[in-house]
């Protein structure tokens, strides 16, 4: 089929005999041709004397000089325990100063790195382990437990080391020849793999997302017009999330400062108001519950004044919520942004200094396509390629894009096709100006404040439970939390005295914390089923409205 690829901003035309491919505009930077890591090493070099990242509850701070001889000195150890090009290491950490040393060591060695985080289940941290087979494992105590009978069980020989006790060593001195003279592993930057992050995509179990060096590259490098070098940008997303990777790579790269620890509602308002934090990136919950809190009004004529960009994303925004953001902060420039681990951030943008006008005409919108993106919308069902203001499928193509899921080739074909294209499962539209409004999702990933909760997770530990004969997992929506996970239930017909109490009281006890069977559980006599065996989800969805 013939295609007509349409520029930034254009109107897109359409006929009978063509499909709409909407482009981001050419990128205007080198390929990359070296190890990521190396880049920020020598970025780094460059504002060495700058504050790097600030952890205000522990009152630390360290320079891009600090970090980037924290980070070759981290190499340097790792090196000498046998961590080689291609291994995998895991990081299992909170928000903390060093979480981030071992993920850059890594990548300069051309290993991978694996983060994951301590409130993952067990069941989703056996998953990756058993995938990637890591090297080295640096973890928080909390998460040691878990990680140790975890390796155990699967026979792996991984180097467990935890952060609170046993890290020293890792950004101790070396010999100041080594320190001085280090250099990345060459790599295949279009090849090579920097990093898994976890994702259930579209469906199922959990799974490893692979970014090339390459890919990371054009994902920062095409988005450093969005902060300035004296950004104060505070993040919540653990190093888990692309996007705590993503704003890494920006402040180390422009040499800018980030702000990390968790969240805590008070903490938050006392942290932008004192440190006068000028980027934020939220979820619209936590915006929300930032705005409506009884305290607020104490600290915001300092908050507006301070904060130039806010970047939420995470989940879908309501209308009334875009609306008060809107209000509250008239002179910070507002993105709704939308993207997935599988593009590494971003699929569509709106560029902070060109198109200040067309994003507060468009407060629903979240953009065009991204600098070397292709994106276009179809008909899920039939694969039609749709055109303007026709709701269906986003799709996408681009330089920072995932080639796959790490040791899954079936999962990746199917959520990339053999013409390359990204199926996202999310349900979209675009206008006139190719501007992208977020709709909803196909697919039957649900989510909790951000964390992405799987329903075939919660259906396996479920089914476990001797009263359960069938088992559907879905959203139901929380203004506060996004979607609370709720169980339709076929109970066996032996067991009809447990309580959907017992059930809750059952899994809760072995589930993440989002992963809680908050929205409850709901017995049903029968499942509604498809023709082809699937569980008409459309028809529960109705008993969760009604």
């Amino acid at each position: 089929m013939e295609s007509i690829v349409t520029t930034m901003l254009g109107r897109p035309k359409q006929n009978n005999n063509k499909e709409i491919v909407l482009y981001g505009g050419d990128l205007k930077f080198p390929p990359c041709d070296q190890n990521f890591g190396q880049i920020l090493l020598n970025q780094m070099a460059l504002h060495s004397d700058k504050i790097a990242q600030v952890h205000p509850i522990h009152n630390i701070s360290y320079t891009h000089g600090q970090i980037r001889l924290f980070t070759i000195r981290c190499a340097l150890e790792m090196r000498t325990m046998g961590v080689r090009k291609g291994d995998v290491v895991t990081i299992c950490g909170r928000n903390h100063s060093h979480v981030i040393i071992p993920f850059l060591a890594a990548t300069y060695l051309g290993a991978i790195s694996n983060p994951l985080h301590p409130n993952f289940s067990a069941s989703e941290v056996r998953r990756m382990m058993t995938l990637t087979e890591p090297r080295m494992i640096f973890c928080d105590s909390e998460a040691k437990p878990m990680i140790l009978a975890i390796r155990n069980e699967l026979g792996l020989a991984s180097r467990i080391v935890t952060f609170d006790n046993e890290f020293e060593p890792f950004i101790a001195p070396h010999d100041y020849q080594d320190e001085t003279s280090f250099k990345c592993e060459d790599v295949d930057p279009e090849n090579d793999n920097m990093f898994i992050v976890c994702t259930s995509g579209t469906t199922g179990f959990i799974k490893g997302v692979t970014i090339r060096h390459a890919a990371f590259y054009t994902s920062v490098v095409e988005f450093l017009d969005e902060i300035e070098e004296d950004e104060r940008l505070l993040i919540y997303s653990p190093v888990s999330w692309v996007t705590s990777i993503w704003i890494t790579g920006l402040v180390f790269y422009k040499g800018a400062t980030k702000f990390i620890c968790e969240y805590e509602p008070i903490r938050n308002l006392e942290i932008i108001t004192e440190y006068k934090i000028t980027w934020i990136l939220s979820s619209p919950m936590l915006l929300m519950q930032m705005i409506r809190h009884p305290l607020f009004p104490k600290y915001e004529t300092k908050i507006v004044e301070t904060l130039r960009s806010i970047f939420y994303g995470g989940a879908a925004g309501t209308d009334e919520q875009l609306k008060e953001f809107r209000r509250v902060f008239p002179n910070a420039f507002l993105f709704n942004g939308y993207g997935s681990s599988e593009g590494c951030v971003l699929h569509v943008w709106f560029n902070r200094k060109k198109d200040v006008k067309l994003n507060l005409s468009k407060i629903n919108s979240s953009g065009y396509p991204v600098p070397g993106g292709y994106a276009k919308v179809i008909d899920p069902d039939t694969g039609k390629t749709l055109g303007v203001n026709e709701p269906g499928e986003f799709l996408l193509k681009s330089p920072s894009m995932t080639k796959g899921y790490y040791k899954n080739p079936e999962a990746t074909a199917e959520a990339i096709d053999k013409d390359g294209w990204y199926h996202s499962g999310d349900m979209v539209k675009f206008d006139n100006d190719n501007c992208f409004y977020v709709l909803g999702r196909y697919k039957e990933m649900l989510k909790y404040r951000c964390w992405q909760v799987s329903p075939a997770e919660l259906e396996e530990v479920i089914r476990s439970h001797p009263a359960v004969n069938m088992v559907c997992v879905m959203g139901k929506p929380n203004e506060d939390d996004g979607e609370w996970p709720v169980a339709f239930i076929v109970k066996k017909n032996s067991m009809a005295d447990v309580t959907g109490d017992d059930i809750i009281a059952f899994v809760n006890d072995q589930v993440a914390d989002h992963q809680k069977l908050r929205g409850g559980v709901i017995f049903v006599d029968s499942l509604p089923m498809t023709s082809s065996g699937k569980v008409r989800r459309i028809e529960l969805k109705k008993l969760i409205e009604g």
